[in-house]
Order: structure tokens, then sequence, then C-alpha cells
């Protein structure tokens, strides 16, 4: 009965995580294909600039709906963010180019550069870090990325969503403790 119980409460853990996450990597997966499809990626630089406004509207429309989103963000292929949006106290804001950073060094666009076309790398929780340091509060965080590839198959960056992880944190606490009450014989 006792290991009856226990898979029942794992399955519904199973279950509650996949929901959150198969919609984020979903939204991913357009995410990808308007990025490869919108010209950002083109020689032009007339079309690069185009691109870039209808993508970051795009990116700030995703976040301000889903709320769970802390950040979108275009990387290149050398790690440094093109693209971000945050969501911070008033909605999804756009961040200046004098904002963006370098990433590189960072374990999540390595994973994520390394898939293959089509792979979706989901980072453990982590803490977010801003210019190198540990943002305060404290955000529990995932990210959940995939490269980005021209029309030619070369890889050009990656596209990430940086998914706050103290609602989905929240979910697996009330998940358990309901689960401990289940009555075991």
């Amino acid at each position: 009965m006792l290991m009856e119980a226990e898979r029942r409460s794992a399955k519904q853990l199973q279950t509650l995580i996949s929901e959150d996450l198969d919609v984020a990597s979903a939204d991913l997966q357009i995410l990808a294909e308007v990025l490869q499809s919108s010209g950002l990626l083109d020689d032009s630089l007339e079309v690069q600039n185009a691109a870039r406004k209808r993508v970051e509207h795009l990116f700030l429309e995703l976040v301000k709906g889903r709320q769970v989103y802390d950040q979108i963000r275009f990387l290149n292929d050398v790690g440094m963010e093109k693209i971000r949006v945050n969501l911070d106290g008033k909605g999804a804001v756009a961040v200046g180019a004098d904002r963006l950073q370098d990433k590189s060094k960072r374990y999540y666009f390595k994973e994520s550069l390394d898939q293959p076309p089509g792979g979706v790398f989901v980072s453990p929780f982590d803490l977010n870090k801003e210019f190198g340091e540990i943002e305060r509060p404290l955000k529990p965080m995932l990210r959940i990325g995939r490269p980005i590839f021209d029309s030619n198959g070369n890889k050009r960056g990656v596209v990430l969503i940086n998914y706050l992880g103290g609602d989905l944190l929240a979910k697996i606490s009330r998940n358990s403790r309901a689960n401990s009450l289940l009555p075991l014989l």
C-alpha cells in the first residue's frame, strides 16, 4: 500500500512538472521558428533592424501573457545577448542595448548551443545572476533553451526562457504535503 501511494505521488508530481514545462517548451519552439524565419539572422542591417523590433514585440507579449517567464532572450553564437525582455513589477520591459550582457561562460548558454536541431535544454534549478551577482530577492530559476539555425543550417545562437521556479516549487511542495497526509493503509 505504501509503495502504491508513493508511485501515485511520484506520478502526480511528474504530471505537475510536465504540464508547466510542456507549455514552456512549446513556446520555445514557436520562438525558435519565428527567430529563424524573421530575417534577424540576415546579413542586411536594414532587415535585421526591422526583424529585431518584431521579435522583441513577440518576446514582450509572451512575457506579459505568461507571467512565469522572468526573461526571454536571444543570444548570438558567441553568447552575447542580442534581444532580452524582462518581467518586472510593471509588466514586460525590453532591455536596452547598453544593458545586454555576455553570457558566453554560463552553463545554460553552452548546453543550449550544444543541442541538436530541435533539441531543448532544461537546466536544474538555480538562482538568477545579473552582472555576475546573485539577484536579490532570490529567484529560483529554470533555463529552457534551444539553438537557432540560419537558412543554411548554421548555428547562429540560442533562444532562452528564464522560467520563474518559485511557483513550480510551491506546487511541488503543496503536492508533497498533500500526499504525505494520504492514509497509508
